[in-house]
């Protein structure tokens, strides 16, 4: 394959989502690309049929069916199946800008010491009120700290971790992590990315995090669906501490805090305890009007109950995951909330 790149494609029963972003990518710049490879998690004939018809139109677009997996035997088994020099992971709710892998494969080959690549996953501009807010909760700073990096464009393109970088679009050198190719971790909840990019680190490789490399990302529709996400969030990242805990920073376990010190001030409240609460206020206050002043008072009222919502749910699912979530072994793989189409590729705007 004389192109460099492979798009690598996760999909599972989500056609319409699937479709959009096939769409997004055959209208993109292909010239770095030398296969798009969609990997059909499980039997879904839906699934193999849009596959198919992308295939009519580019035959760079190959399907492969694997068994039922977790998201990590999925990516590795996809990996291994892959032919590109650097392998570029998609969601299948993303929407692509029309330059993103010629703008990916050009920062891999102005430095060969960088070994993972990525940007900013954005609300989509068609989105609800509440994936509106959403959105606003996950790039604030009160709602994700540094790691609102991840959900919208902050600073210049710079060296980075996972703080900053998400798989639902990001791509890898095949070997940074070794002669024997990339491997995820197969039985995570959740961010089976974050112990790859700290054992690409600890090799020497770099990651690194470019703001015009964005994509559109469909937000969860719906209270339930973002707050058992954010629930595997929080289990997810008390796994991966468990297995590499040079990983937890802490900003990761300030949501975990936040909870115990408010089941502290119910069992024990007083004026001076308070404070620290009426400072969060002040806080949520603040991102309340920042919310209205860009997106209107609807979205604004949402974001202000999904902000500790967030942070509460999070917390539950770092304490409490490892009792009430089991861990995917190979051969399962858990349950994916449905979302609403994406907006189509015109809607993407391209990278300058």
């Amino acid at each position: 394959m004389s192109a460099p790149l492979s798009v690598v494609l996760l999909t599972r029963a989500r056609p319409g989502l699937l479709r959009a972003c096939l769409d997004s990518v055959l209208a993109a710049d292909l010239e770095e690309v030398g296969e798009v490879l969609v990997v059909v998690n499980g039997p879904d004939p839906d699934a193999h049929a849009v596959a198919a018809a992308a295939a009519a139109r580019q035959p760079r677009v190959r399907a492969l069916e694997i068994p039922p997996s977790s998201r990590g035997r999925a990516r590795n088994l996809a990996a291994a199946s892959a032919a590109g020099r650097i392998l570029h992971f998609l969601d299948d709710d993303v929407v692509v800008p029309p330059g993103l892998f010629a703008a990916t494969a050009a920062r891999f080959a102005q430095d060969a010491s960088v070994a993972a690549v990525g940007g900013p996953n954005m609300t989509p501009p068609d989105s609800s009120k509440f994936e509106t807010a959403v959105g606003h909760v996950l790039s604030s700073r009160l709602g994700a700290w540094n790691m609102r990096a991840r959900y919208r464009p902050v600073g210049a393109a710079r060296a980075a971790g996972e703080e900053s970088l998400m798989l639902c679009s990001l791509a890898f050198r095949a070997d940074a992590d070794g002669p024997e190719g990339l491997r995820f971790d197969e039985k995570l909840a959740s961010a089976e990315e974050n112990l790859l990019l700290e054992r690409i680190r600890r090799r020497g490789g770099r990651a690194l995090y470019d703001p015009d490399l964005f994509v559109y990302h469909r937000r969860r529709s719906g209270w339930r669906g973002f707050l058992t996400q954010t629930f595997r969030s929080g289990a997810g990242r008390r796994q991966t501490a468990s297995r590499m805990p040079s990983i937890l920073r802490p900003v990761h376990l300030a949501p975990p805090l936040f909870a115990v010190y408010l089941t502290a001030l119910a069992i024990r409240p007083s004026a001076a305890a308070a404070l620290p609460l009426a400072a969060y206020a002040t806080w949520l206050g603040l991102e309340t009007a920042a919310a209205a002043r860009a997106h209107g008072m609807r979205v604004a009222a949402r974001g202000t109950a999904l902000i500790p919502l967030h942070h509460l749910a999070y917390a539950a699912g770092f304490l409490l995951g490892p009792f009430f979530w089991v861990e995917p072994e190979p051969g399962q793989r858990r349950s994916t909330t449905s979302a609403p189409p994406m907006p189509p590729p015109a809607q993407a705007a391209s990278i300058p």
